[in-house]
């Protein structure tokens, strides 16, 4: 099994570099969504969505949200879903046509699980910190209460979405509200006391919940916290640079805002080993990042730096921190996002049986076969042929949990009733 494990990866890898038909069929493209809150200062510069096409350097509006800043925005399954003040919208990708949008207050945050969209909450709300909309009609479902104040980041992980809890602004500590997300219940409020204040972006590594402390104003050190997700222990590490939000985990590296630079952590020994991968745009002057996105496919960072007021431009860094390439960035684009299209083609005889989506994905991914076949095992494996997932199925469909897997490409392999095999290349992000 293990000899016919390597080879079936060996054929794969052969197929990559020497472009076999079977995975050229339906290539795999990036595709870049700005928005932009335009300038601070004129209330009739509305949010702006743009798409970015890297392959080309074509760039194209895609709509326009009547409000005056935004906090985020994520891709799911081809939907643009965007933050903007008082709105919550979601544009079909595909189409290129608005889906939805409502009107609800102190937008922030957002992360999918399943057929809900939830949404962390700010100010100027003053309770029910967290919403959860249904994903496609954006239709509110539930409002958590419970939760002590404004909230940031949200992660899944064994069965429980786990959301920052900065609070206000001042606030003189930072908790951790663990949800279930299937009653939408406050199960817990983890405090985790002054080393928490900030607490902003949340991530999932080595089966541990990772927070990235934002330094408070006027503040000179940061704080990462590691929270095991089974008895709530907690450790804060200390670093004398000012944190501000995460930005990706690339191979045991962690790429996060350091000095008002783009730094790297080691996570394996909590060590800098960048300060300044990417260097300050010039916050002496008032020159900030709007916002940093990672490209698992290209490999590549988009950039956005803006003073909010008179400018913003848009940088394409590579894996070593050179400026390869621009692109068009309205003032205040503080939000990105990458989509991907769908790889469709398997390495094997089963491409026309296997349905494997979402892909790229980011904690789940589905399969079913569709002509009834039972699905036996799946394994998960990495770039260097190591296997980082090992799952039992017996089920013609699945869903497959990769939320503590690094960001990265990865093969699956997916064992059949009748011994064969299927391949199908996926990306984490």
């Amino acid at each position: 099994m293990k000899k016919f494990t390597t080879f079936l990866l060996a054929q794969l890898v052969f197929m990559l570099i020497f472009g076999a038909t079977a995975l050229a069929q339906s290539p795999q493209q990036s595709h870049l969504y700005g928005v932009s809150g335009g300038a601070v200062s004129n209330p009739n510069d509305f949010v702006e969505i743009t798409h970015f096409d890297p392959q080309t350097s074509i760039s194209e509006p895609l709509g326009t949200i009547y409000t005056m800043a935004v906090q985020e925005a994520i891709v799911h399954e081809n939907i643009l879903y965007v933050t903007a003040t008082d709105s919550l919208v979601a544009y079909d990708l595909v189409n290129e046509t608005r889906l939805a949008a409502v009107a609800v207050s102190g937008t922030n945050l957002l992360k999918v699980v399943g057929d809900d969209l939830f949404m962390s909450v700010q100010y100027p709300e003053t309770s029910g910190f967290l919403k959860v909309f249904d994903k496609n009609t954006l239709q509110l479902k539930a409002t958590v209460d419970g939760i002590s104040g404004e909230t940031a980041g949200m992660v899944v992980l064994n069965n429980k979405l786990f959301v920052a809890v900065p609070g206000s602004y001042g606030s003189t500590d930072g908790s951790i509200a663990v949800i279930d997300p299937f009653t939408y219940e406050l199960l817990e409020e983890i405090n985790l006391g002054e080393g928490g204040i900030g607490i902003y972006t949340l991530y999932v590594y080595q089966n541990q919940i990772l927070t990235i402390n934002k330094t408070p104003w006027g503040g000179t050190t940061g704080t990462l916290t590691w929270l095991n997700p089974d008895t709530y222990e907690f450790t804060h590490n200390n670093f004398s640079r000012t944190i501000g939000k995460g930005i990706t985990i690339i191979n045991e590296k962690l790429y996060l805002i350091l000095n008002n630079g783009v730094g790297i952590i080691d996570l394996n020994s909590m060590i800098i080993v960048s300060n300044q991968f990417i260097e300050d745009p010039g916050s002496a002057g008032y020159v900030y990042f709007g916002d940093i996105v990672y490209d698992t496919l290209l490999q590549q960072f988009y950039v956005t730096i803006t003073d909010y007021v008179t400018f913003g431009t848009g940088f394409i860094y590579d894996m070593q921190g050179n400026v390869v390439n621009t692109f068009p960035a309205g003032i205040s684009t503080e939000a990105l996002a990458v989509n991907y299209t769908q790889f469709t083609s398997l390495a094997t005889v089963e491409a026309n049986e296997m349905m494997v989506y979402p892909n790229p994905a980011k904690d789940f991914i589905q399969l079913k076969n569709t002509v009834n076949k039972q699905i036996k095992t799946v394994k998960v494996f990495n770039m260097q042929a190591g296997l980082v997932l090992d799952q039992q199925v017996d089920n013609v469909s699945a869903v497959i949990d990769i939320s503590a897997i690094a960001p990265g490409i990865y093969f699956l392999e997916i064992q059949l009733e009748n011994g064969s095999y299927a391949m199908q290349k996926i990306v984490k992000h």
